[in-house]
């Protein structure tokens, strides 16, 4: 009975106090990517592409900077409105996984519109102010988010005009297809690809890298469509496609960024013993220390991803008594979702074997393969091929899709 009392008091005693700050955590959180010019940065264009009645690049710059300055109040403890931005209204047809040319469903574009080309000139046409913004973006030369999510309430921009703008411009791609534009559209989607590995490169939320991971997504299934058009157009044109569509960089598959905005917004989680009143809140919040749990996620999530991006990193083992010390904290770090990023990782990597198989399409058109020229050249690739079908298969290891995304190339 002693002994036992002993133990809990000693228990009791270990959880009185917090442990600092790590400095490596704390060098890691203050640690930002450079940021580019303002009037260079499309990240702007993207939080304005729909503002209402405003220059969409200057709108996404007081967008950003009304939320950094709510956030800012609130993490003082301070009430503050979070801003709103006024949008153009998005049609239902360019909305969600079913709208025309989303893509994300994995139905074809160029068929649909080549199906129903009066309802797409329309579209086109009604919503010209949004696609021309959308062409805007694809030039600024760099792209770096600039939306800093310290507070877990705090919100994000809507990404949905980006999904809708990309729609309507596979919709146009398609139609100038039909009009016998094809090098237009190889243009049009050079561009479009590079501007999607910019995302890649420029993304510092977990957010924002899913984003332009289905941006990429996106561009490369509708390249996949558009290249033999384009192929019967000049042949030539197609070897610059398969350059922007060379497997993504170490950069461009790397989450440290967005794990790193992940830890920033736990921080805000961490004072929820802040306004402990209740006897029962005053007990739990003993045994959380704030500081030791902020340590102890970055280092058994954050810093194993620093060094290894590619695939899931191993827990740390940590001896059964340290379950004594900090028991509500460990709990909240293994009851939290965003701890287990091997889906994002999976997206991530799904995408660049995307990339690949569609390189290899272009690569096959630019060179004229056929036949056992054909068979011999994918056979030494790598790539996932049957010759009985004479298709090359790609199968995400994403698992939320299941086969229902799977992708082949037919040649």
């Amino acid at each position: 009975m002693l002994a036992a009392a002993l133990i809990a008091a000693a228990v009791v005693l270990a959880n009185a106090f917090d442990e600092g700050v790590h400095p490596e955590v704390k060098a890691y959180l203050d640690e930002r990517p450079r940021a580019p010019a303002e009037q260079r940065n499309g990240y702007f264009q993207v939080v304005g592409l729909a503002a209402l009645g405003a220059e969409p690049h200057a709108a996404g710059r007081g967008h950003v900077a009304a939320i950094a300055a709510a956030q800012a109040r609130r993490l003082e403890g301070l009430e503050a409105e979070w801003p709103q931005l006024p949008m153009l209204t998005v049609p239902p047809v360019l909305r969600g996984a079913e709208g025309l040319c989303a893509m994300d469903s994995g139905a074809p574009c160029v068929a649909a519109v080549a199906a129903h080309p009066r309802e797409a000139a329309k579209l086109v046409e009604e919503n010209a102010a949004l696609l021309q913004r959308y062409r805007r973006l694809l030039e600024y030369p760099e792209y770096l988010e600039m939306h800093r999510m310290l507070h877990y309430e705090t919100p994000f921009p809507a990404f949905l005009p980006l999904t809708a703008a990309q729609s309507l411009f596979h919709v146009q791609s398609s139609l100038d297809l039909a009009h016998g534009r094809a090098l237009q559209v190889a243009y049009d989607l050079e561009r479009s690809l590079r501007f999607s590995r910019r995302m890649l490169t420029g993304a510092t939320t977990m957010v924002g890298k899913m984003v332009a991971t289905a941006h990429a997504r996106r561009a490369a299934l509708f390249a996949s469509e558009a290249l033999p058009a384009i192929a019967r157009a000049d042949r030539k044109a197609l070897a610059s496609l398969a350059r922007a569509l060379a497997p993504l960089s170490a950069s461009e598959r790397s989450l440290a960024e967005a794990h790193r905005a992940e830890l920033g917004m736990f921080t805000s989680v961490l004072r929820i013993c802040d306004d402990a009143a209740s006897p029962w809140g005053a007990v739990t919040c003993h045994f959380f220390q704030p500081n030791a749990t902020l340590n102890r996620r970055y280092f058994v999530l954050h810093k194993p991803l620093l060094a290894l991006d590619a695939s899931p990193p191993q827990g740390v083992p940590l001896p059964w008594w340290s379950l004594a010390y900090n028991p509500v904290g460990k709990l909240l770090i293994h009851s939290d979702d965003n701890a287990r990023p091997w889906e994002y990782i999976a997206r991530v990597q799904d995408v660049d074997m995307l990339f690949r198989a569609v390189a290899l399409q272009a690569t096959v058109g630019a060179r004229g393969l056929k036949g056992q020229e054909l068979a011999a050249f994918l056979g030494k690739s790598g790539a996932d091929w049957d010759p009985a079908r004479r298709e090359i298969v790609f199968r995400p290891r994403e698992s939320s899709g299941g086969d229902t995304r799977r992708f082949s190339v037919d040649f």
